[in-house]
């Protein structure tokens, strides 16, 4: 699933970023697809394309109470599903598909 995020105010959301992995394949190495979860920062009016949004930086949003997964603290989602988007969370940011 591609979405895509637009910032209403400056933040920082964890999600899966599309990237690529070089693999060896026999003699010969190839570029695959690969999906890694990074911290995104997009600037207030600025839009970017990512995988699935996992949650936001506990500094943006100071009064939700952060859970930590593997060890990265962050505020999670409240859950969505593509037929929920688009939609605004946190006051942050606009959520919309992609595809």
């Amino acid at each position: 699933m591609k979405l895509k995020i637009t910032a209403i105010h400056d933040v920082t959301v964890r999600a899966y970023m599309p990237g690529q992995e070089a693999r060896r394949i026999g003699n010969s190495i190839v570029s695959v697809p690969k999906e890694t979860q990074s911290w995104v920062k997009v600037r207030a009016g600025e839009s970017v394309l990512t995988g699935l949004v996992l949650g936001v930086d506990p500094r943006c949003v100071p009064d939700q109470f952060p859970t930590h997964i593997q060890g990265v603290p962050m505020v999670l989602m409240p859950s969505y599903s593509p037929k929920d988007l688009p939609a605004e969370f946190f006051g942050l940011f606009h959520l919309e598909s992609a595809e």
